[in-house]
């Protein structure tokens, strides 16, 4: 099973396939006998790979040449495009369109989701929908690295999908070769969650977290809550839908489908118990925990050490369950697991100083609160543990609020001595924070170097870095590590 010229042809009236050759003359060829697949499908010209299709979704350029010409610079070969952007293609010399295909569609974007549409109804591999706050990334990786442990092909879709036609594109790569396929969907306009749910269909699906992330477009929590719910809209009474059990919004609410609850509530029937930090033989945090998964237990432990990790087993492990991974494995993969992008990463500061944990994706003040929970648990009681914490974007009119909030937290944290406030959003943290702290400001990243230098002591130092300016944080990591 795999996308190609005649699936699109049968589906959509008025199209037509064109294939020309190195002299670029038109090859008579059957629709049956064409390319047999257009994967890897992308509707960014600068994105495109060798041997890659260029699906254009905007009929209403006026001009796609120049995008055109940086598809076939990047090696395109297949080209799907509207009826007069290809006779503009035609105007162009003979050498820029040789050696390529043609699907000429009347409408290009509503194509896309007519055949997306055909495609899943046609797709009896189970499709995993993970959205949520926070946490969607690291639930991926873990369910990947379960996944990994018996090597299974898995399409895995991360990155925070965000619009409802990058979805449609992306389920286009589910093959026949594929167990399972899972995709992660990010932050969406309001009422662009249902589209997405109606789109993909999905087999079962999670919610990973309610909390103020993006509240500038969503309104408020209420209107989180209610927009990641709409991910269940088309689920039947067969089927399961997964939800945070710690977050009452979640909770409270009716659902027309069974419901099971992960986290570290006992009410939960994917929790764990007895989480523990420790330090390994080469001075890495981790994080030790006994897994339950309803009647099964086990003790796993996790490289790193933030509460993310463990809401990111849980959710990971509940979805498993339901796609009947065997407990072993979950484990097994859970072990394996290595902290990828936007996590809590770890590096030995430079001159045997310390250790420095970045948090690249602090886009919500709980992600900012279990970043500064990690430092406080780490090192010793003698360790010099500082933070530099940078603003906490898209939050719209209640920015000050929610850096309150971060600010209050930091009485539950008392080993940090000293915290670095960077750009004036984060001035709302030093008037709740502690007395007993030593709050610093800087206007800017390039102001934060000078004052981290003279506050690390010699040695047995835990810095934490966090912020949304993951450009800025990497120079300033460069220079301490």
């Amino acid at each position: 099973m795999h996308i190609n010229a005649l699936f699109i042809s049968s589906l959509i009236a008025d199209s037509c396939y064109v294939r020309f050759d190195e002299n670029g003359n038109t090859v008579p060829i059957p629709l049956h006998l064409a390319t047999a697949s257009l994967v890897p499908i992308t509707p960014r010209s600068e994105l495109v790979v060798s041997g890659a299709t260029w699906w254009n979704l905007d009929p209403t350029i006026p001009d796609i040449t120049d995008f055109f010409l940086q598809a076939r610079a990047n090696g395109v070969s297949t080209v799907v495009v509207a009826p007069h952007h290809y006779q503009q293609i035609m105007a162009l010399p003979v050498d820029a369109w040789k050696n390529l295909e043609f699907l000429i569609l009347p409408d290009t974007r509503q194509a896309l989701f007519e055949a997306t549409t055909s495609w899943r109804s046609q797709c009896l591999v189970p499709i995993v929908a993970v959205t949520g706050s926070l946490g969607k990334t690291t639930t991926v990786d873990m369910l990947t690295a379960i996944f990994a442990v018996d090597r299974l092909p898995v399409l895995v879709v991360p990155a925070g999908i965000s619009s409802v036609a990058e979805l449609a594109i992306k389920m286009l790569h589910i093959t026949s070769k594929h167990l399972a396929a899972v995709f992660e969907v990010g932050t969406m306009p309001p009422g662009e969650m249902r589209r997405c749910a109606d789109l993909m269909r999905p087999t079962i699906a999670i919610i990973t977290a309610i909390c103020p992330a993006y509240l500038e477009d969503s309104g408020g929590l209420d209107h989180i809550a209610s927009e990641k719910q709409q991910i269940f809209s088309y689920f039947s009474p067969s089927q399961v839908g997964i939800v945070c059990g710690d977050y009452p919004m979640l909770t409270s609410h009716f659902y027309e489908h069974p419901v099971v609850r992960f986290g570290l509530k006992n009410k939960n029937v994917v929790t764990a118990r007895k989480v523990t930090l420790f330090r390994d033989e080469h001075g890495m945090n981790k994080t030790k925990l006994v897994l339950r998964v309803y009647d099964y237990e086990r003790e796993v432990i996790l490289s790193g050490h933030h509460r993310g990790l463990v809401y990111g087993a849980l959710a990971a492990s509940a979805l498993a369950h339901f796609l009947y991974v065997p407990f072993e494995v979950m484990v097994k993969g859970l072990a394996a697991y290595i902290p990828t992008a936007g996590g809590l990463h770890q590096y030995a500061l430079r001159d045997g100083r310390g250790m420095l944990m970045q948090d690249s994706h602090s886009i919500s003040p709980e992600s900012v609160k279990a970043s500064l929970h990690a430092v406080h648990e780490s090192g010793t009681l003698q360790s010099r543990k500082i933070a530099v914490l940078g603003m906490i974007p898209y939050l719209g009119a209640r920015t000050s609020f929610w850096h309150r909030h971060v600010g209050r937290e930091l009485i539950k944290t008392r080993s940090i001595s000293d915290i670095v406030l960077v750009g004036e959003d984060t001035r709302p943290i030093r008037a709740v924070a502690p007395a007993t702290m030593n709050i610093w400001f800087a206007p800017e990243w390039s102001d934060v170097q000078g004052q981290v230098e003279r506050l690390l002591a010699p040695s047995d130092n835990v810095l934490l870095i966090s912020g949304a300016a993951p450009l800025s944080m990497n120079r300033l990591i460069t220079e301490l590590v």
